[in-house]
C-alpha cells in the first residue's frame, strides 16, 4: 500500500508507467483505500467502558459494540466524540435528562456519600463518581449543577459544611449564609448533620465603673471580654479612642459627666458586632446645712456580678487576705481568678511555674504585655491565648531577657477559669497555691471573682 502510494505521489516515477499501468495503480489504490478505512472502522467499533454487572462485567470491565454505521459516522469536530457520548447515553452511563439537572440532595445521601462516612471533602464527592462503578459518568457540563446540589443540600439542611475554622449549619432560621465559592477541594468539609456544633453565639461583655475622683471629675475603669475578636474599637460619646485593644482589656479615662462607652469588636470575615453601657454622673443630695453632697456611691447601669476581690503582695499574703475575707464576707464558691505580674524576675519564675499550673480542672488563660530591647533588638508582643501557645514564645523571649543589655516593661497575667464553681478552701486552689510556692514571686495582684 505504502509503495503505491509513494509511486503515485511521484510525478517522475508515475511518467515511466503507461497509461494502463496508472489506471491499475489507482484502481487498486482505491481498493486499498477502503480495505484500510473499513479495518479501521472495525478496530474502533468496541468501546470498553467501566460499569457494575456481576454478568456482562465481571472484571468491572464492559463491552459495547458499535454498529458499523456509527463507528463509520465523523463528527463535525473531526472525531467521533459525539458517537462515544451517545453510546454511553445509550449504555446508561451518562444522563440523557434535557435539560440536565442538578442531583437531589437525597440522591447523594443513599446512592453516592459512602455508609459509615460521616464527612468527607468536596473533592471526594468530585471523585466518587469516577471511583464508583454503578454511577454515572460526571461530565464537565455537569459540574456547575453538582456545585447547585451541594448549596441545596446546605439551605435544606441535608448536610453541614466547614471551611476552614466556620461552620454552615442550618438550623430552626433560614441559613445566614453560603460560602462564596463552591470550589471541589480538600478545604471545603461535608459533614452529616448533627456531627457539626454550631458556633457559639458571640458574647461581649463591657462593665464601667467610676472608681475615684472629685465632684467634677471622675476616673472611670472600662473593662471588656470579647472572645475570638480580632481587634476591639472603644468609643466614649462617640467619639473613637485613637488606639486599637486586644479582646480583653482594662481601660481607665476621666469623665466630667455622665458618659456613654461603646465598644465595636471585629470578628474577621466582615463579623462586627457592638456593645455599649453608660456610665451616670452621681447626683448630689442636700444634706443638713442647707448644702449639697454628692451621693456617696454611683451606681453603673452594669453592674459587676458577682464581686471581684483584689489583693496585693507575696504569694502566702495574698492568699491569706483573700481566705480571711471569705470567712469574714461568706463567700460560698469561686468561679475564677487571675494573677499578674510586672517585674521581670517574677516574670520567669512565673513562667517556670506554668507547667505546675496547667491542670484539667480549670481553664488557664494567658494575657501578655511586652516590650523589650535587648541585643539591638525591640519586641513588643501582645499575647492572648492558652498555654501551649505562650511557652513556644517563652522560651524564645527568656533567651533575649537573659541578655545582660536587656530592658523591658511586662505585664503577665494568669487567668484561671473553673469549669464548676469551686470552695475558696477546696483543692483546686490549695493546689494552685502549692504551685506557686515552689518557686514563688516577690509581688503578686491576685483578683478574684466570687459568689455570696
Amino acid at each position: 500500500y505504502r509503495a503505491i502510494d509513494n509511486i503515485l505521489r511521484s510525478p517522475n516515477r508515475l511518467d515511466d508507467l503507461s497509461e494502463s499501468q496508472q489506471k491499475q495503480l489507482k484502481e487498486r489504490k482505491g481498493k486499498m483505500d477502503l480495505d484500510v478505512r473499513v479495518a479501521l472502522t472495525n478496530a474502533y467499533r468496541h468501546l470498553f467502558y467501566p460499569d457494575q454487572d456481576p454478568v456482562k462485567a465481571p472484571t468491572g470491565l464492559r463491552h459495547h459494540v458499535l454498529s458499523a454505521q456509527e463507528s463509520g459516522s465523523v463528527s463535525s469536530k473531526g472525531n467521533q466524540q459525539d458517537v462515544i457520548f451517545q453510546a454511553l447515553r445509550d449504555c446508561q452511563k451518562i444522563r440523557s435528562d434535557e435539560p440536565l439537572k442538578p442531583y437531589a440532595p437525597a440522591f447523594i445521601l443513599q446512592k453516592v456519600w459512602p455508609a459509615g462516612l460521616d464527612h468527607w471533602t468536596t473533592k471526594a464527592l468530585r471523585e466518587a463518581f469516577a471511583k464508583d462503578l454503578s454511577l454515572k459518568f460526571l461530565i464537565d457540563a455537569e459540574i456547575a449543577l453538582l456545585r447547585e446540589t451541594i448549596r441545596r443540600g446546605l439551605t435544606d439542611g441535608q448536610w453541614d459544611m466547614k471551611v476552614g475554622e466556620k461552620v454552615y449549619i442550618k438550623t430552626d432560621q433560614e441559613l445566614a449564609s453560603l460560602p462564596d465559592v463552591i470550589e471541589f477541594s480538600d478545604r471545603l468539609e461535608m459533614y452529616r448533620r448533627g456531627i457539626l456544633k454550631p458556633p457559639e453565639p458571640r458574647v461581649i461583655q463591657l462593665s464601667a465603673l467610676i472608681i475615684s475622683g472629685t465632684d467634677t471629675v471622675k476616673k472611670v475603669r472600662v473593662g471588656w471580654m470579647a472572645k475570638g475578636a480580632l481587634a476591639v474599637t472603644l468609643y466614649q460619646d462617640g467619639v473613637a479612642i485613637s488606639q486599637t485593644f486586644p479582646p480583653r482589656y482594662e481601660h481607665e479615662c476621666e469623665i466630667s459627666n455622665a458618659a456613654v462607652f461603646k465598644v465595636i469588636v471585629d470578628y474577621g470575615n466582615g463579623e462586627i458586632e457592638e456593645k455599649e453601657t453608660q456610665v451616670a454622673w452621681p447626683k448630689s443630695v442636700k444634706d443638713g446645712s442647707g448644702g449639697y453632697t454628692p451621693t456617696p456611691t454611683p451606681i453603673p447601669v452594669l453592674e459587676i456580678k458577682p464581686p471581684i476581690l483584689t489583693f496585693e503582695g507575696t504569694v502566702n499574703k495574698t492568699f491569706t487576705q483573700f481566705k480571711d475575707n471569705c470567712i469574714e464576707k461568706k463567700v460560698q464558691g469561686v468561679e475564677s481568678l487571675e494573677l499578674t505580674v510586672d517585674s521581670l524576675m517574677d516574670y520567669r519564675k512565673l513562667g517556670t511555674s506554668l507547667s505546675l499550673l496547667n491542670r484539667p480542672q480549670y481553664t488557664l488563660g494567658i494575657d501578655q504585655v511586652l516590650s523589650l530591647n535587648a541585643q539591638g533588638q525591640f519586641v513588643r508582643l501582645e499575647y492572648q491565648g492558652d498555654v501551649r501557645g505562650f511557652s513556644m514564645l517563652f522560651s524564645s523571649l527568656n533567651s533575649l531577657l537573659n541578655s545582660p543589655d536587656a530592658q523591658a516593661t511586662i505585664n503577665l497575667k494568669l487567668i484561671f477559669t473553673f469549669k464548676e464553681t469551686v470552695m475558696p478552701d477546696g483543692s483546686e486552689l490549695n493546689g494552685i497555691i502549692q504551685a506557686l510556692q515552689r518557686n514563688p514571686v516577690d509581688r503578686l495582684n491576685l483578683s478574684v471573682r466570687v459568689i455570696y
